[in-house]
């Protein structure tokens, strides 16, 4: 399947990759043409971003209707100008590859934090390891082994001192590294400030420059 053939309306996850670092995006396809598939511009503080800089590895995935999610490596996106109306328009050489559904996007952590497992029962020093909108999991030396407890953890960003406070349910287990354990904690609902922190997050992590108006690209049938 090519990424030109698409549907109109179809959602799309894109994906930027710069060394260990990744943001994603997500939009719906416009339509199809000149070998791509267009989309709105993606802006950030109301303006458009330019793809074009720097080694960026660039991805779509799209969930196709009654079969397993596609993905697109390789691709490119420009800022392009087509009947009056500026878009960011993403082509791939790559024919699409059916992969496994996924899970919404966690970000890896690495901050020092404490947890309090249970009511009526003292802390425990952690790492958090990642975070996503539906839990987090964090690292410990302590053997908890009651599942389904509630867990209260406290951490600080150090990059921007933001501290947070998360209370989770613990679903997962498994042994680490060094004598510690893993526990995978899922929140009650979705956490939208966790999405929200997550998207800022990766903005931090991957720079990416406003496209100038004059890099934008006229096409013209």
């Amino acid at each position: 399947m090519k990424l030109i053939d698409l549907r109109e309306n179809t959602k799309i996850q894109i994906e930027v990759s710069f060394k260990e670092n990744k943001l994603q995006y997500e939009a719906v396809t416009k339509f199809s043409a000149f070998d791509g598939i267009f989309i709105e511009p993606i802006k950030q503080d109301g303006k458009m971003l330019d793809f074009n800089t720097g080694k960026l590895r660039i991805s779509v995935t799209a969930d196709i209707e009654g079969g397993q999610p596609v993905i697109w490596r390789e691709c490119v996106i420009k800022g392009v100008k087509y009947k009056n109306e500026v878009y960011h328009m993403i082509t791939s050489p790559k024919s699409g590859l059916q992969i496994n559904r996924r899970g919404r996007f966690r970000l890896e952590m690495g901050y020092t934090g404490t947890a309090r497992v249970g009511a009526n029962k003292g802390t425990i020093n952690v790492v958090v390891h990642d975070l996503s909108a539906s839990g987090f999991s964090f690292t410990t030396e302590k053997d908890i082994e009651n599942f389904n407890e509630e867990v209260h953890l406290v951490f600080i960003d150090s990059d921007n001192g933001t501290t947070f406070n998360f209370v989770g349910e613990i679903v997962r287990k498994q042994e680490w590294n060094n004598n510690r354990f893993l526990y995978g904690c899922k929140f009650g609902a979705v956490n939208r400030m966790v999405e929200y922190y997550i998207a800022k997050k990766q903005r931090e992590l991957i720079s990416i420059k406003s496209l100038n108006s004059k890099n934008i690209i006229e096409l013209k049938e």
